[in-house]
């Protein structure tokens, strides 16, 4: 059972001290679900893409997964720091057992010093293992590796450099999250547009997406192009328009992709605009909360603060851009049926 799982399971078990000791680690640090997990819808989803959707599909797991690595690296710098230090130890013992009679006869120094790694290093493997055993009826669901875990970022959370720190970098890695978003529906715009430039009919008749371009200016772009746009339509149109923001890439895949429900629901998700809006104010406000985005979002956190991004809330943005990205890659491969 990973440790991302045992969570909630040692929540329900736990005493009361325990529940409150270790609240502040929860609500400050990522702990990353198994990339399996995690991944598992995508190559899914991806696997049945045409060929030319493909590259665009990886590149969004892969910028997904970077998000997810940046944002645990304080649980796992603590993880292997708790490993280095307890197999340290049992290498110690396992050195003075190698001097004890009961130990096996070796012919050579270097003999006994591998005798005591390996075996260390197994000890180790036992005892993570063993740890990983659900216990779901008992304070120690959690495991004994987990519960040292969290002491060790309790104790580092109460460092000021790293309590600032580890807020900014969930703060990034909402960045990085929207980032993700943003690559693909560039990409995909562009290629579906350079392919098939007939869809443009599609985006001018649009009631919202055609305000984005204008016809007029497709005079200057066409003596760029050699007046054939007929394999760069999609790389001209988005000249004019980037998709950067909620509403562009909600209204010009409504108008490329119509009746997707499925693409609807997500582009039309309140935590979709929200995250638009966190990364906005994280970009271009450094992240300080003011009156217009308070006004905006219904934000509880204090006008003048910086914005905190929990990590349940960058773990629930993950989860819906990679369902978005599900969706447009879906609804797009439809196009080359």
């Amino acid at each position: 059972m990973g440790l991302r799982k045992r969570l909630s399971l040692w929540k329900n078990a736990c005493t009361m001290s325990d529940k409150e000791r270790f609240a502040e680690v929860l609500e400050r640090f990522y702990f990353p679900p198994s990339a399996g997990d995690f991944s598992q819808p995508m190559l899914a989803a991806f696997s049945t893409l045409p060929a030319p959707l493909r590259p665009m599909a990886e590149a969004l797991r892969v910028n997904l997964d970077a998000a997810r690595t940046v944002a645990s690296i304080p649980y796992t710098m603590t993880v292997i720091a708790l490993n280095q230090r307890r197999f340290q130890a049992l290498l110690m013992a396992q050195r003075i057992r190698s001097g004890m009679t009961t130990a096996p006869d070796f012919s050579s120094e270097s003999e006994r010093q591998a005798w005591a790694i390996r075996t260390a290093q197994e000890k180790l493997a036992e005892e993570l293992a063993e740890d990983q055993q659900p216990h779901e009826n008992s304070i120690d669901a959690f495991g004994n590796f987990g519960r040292a875990v969290l002491s060790d970022l309790l104790a580092l959370s109460s460092e000021a450099e790293l309590e600032s720190s580890s807020d900014e970098l969930l703060r990034q890695c909402t960045v990085l999250c929207w980032g993700a978003l943003e690559v693909l529906s560039t990409d995909l715009f562009v290629t579906i547009l350079n392919e098939y430039p007939s869809r443009t009919a599609d985006l001018l008749s649009h009631p919202v997406a055609k305000k984005y371009f204008d016809p007029k200016a497709f005079g200057m772009l066409l003596a760029e192009r050699q007046y054939d746009l007929s394999h760069c339509m999609g790389e001209v149109l988005v000249q004019q328009h980037r998709l950067d923001s909620v509403d562009a890439i909600r209204n010009i895949f409504e108008a490329l992709f119509p009746g997707q429900k499925g693409l609807c629901a997500q582009l039309q998700d309140a935590l979709f605009w929200t995250l638009g809006q966190d990364r906005n104010l994280i970009v271009h406000r450094r992240a300080m909360i003011d009156q217009q985005y308070v006004a905006k979002t219904g934000c509880q956190q204090a006008i003048g603060s910086l914005l905190r991004i929990g990590p349940n809330l960058l773990e629930r943005y993950l989860t819906h851009v990679r369902d978005t990205g599900i969706e447009l890659l879906r609804s797009a491969s439809n196009t080359w049926l």
